[in-house]
């Protein structure tokens, strides 16, 4: 299906339920220069949040500490959500960057639809399934 600009949805954040809201926010703030905005905590909903931004993209991440609608997420261990491709302009460049900070890829890189991708081990990014995708020119 082709869909003119207009038809389209604006996606205004994506979210994905973590435990260690810190950790999370570090991974990508240090590793990929995403602005973060100061960590609220919402008693009524039972979380603790913040928000990530890069250039297009507005991440909610959510950590529950008590009983409401997220809390059953983490106790079933249904942390994150699939995935986020990052794009890089340097596969291997940013790789190493991250190595430095402890970040593991995956698995090898491999040729997905619109590039080369590289997952990023989810123990080492604090349960988020991140991959790294050098697109296509």
């Amino acid at each position: 299906m082709n869909y003119s600009k207009h038809e389209l949805a604006n996606v205004n954040h994506v979210a994905a339920v973590v435990k260690d809201l810190e950790s999370s926010i570090k991974v990508l703030v240090e590793g990929f220069g995403l602005r973060v905005e100061p960590i609220s905590e919402i008693k009524e909903l039972g979380i603790r949040v913040s928000f990530v931004e890069g250039e297009n993209i507005l991440i909610e991440l959510i950590q529950p500490f008590a009983s409401g609608p997220y809390i059953e997420f983490l106790e079933k261990g249904q942390l994150g959500f699939n995935h986020m491709a990052i794009e890089v302009d340097d596969l291997p460049s940013n790789i190493r960057k991250l190595e430095k900070l402890g970040i593991k890829t995956s698995g090898t890189p491999f040729a997905g639809a619109k590039g080369e991708i590289q997952n990023l081990d989810p123990s080492t990014t604090s349960d988020l399934r991140l991959q790294l995708i050098q697109l296509r020119h």
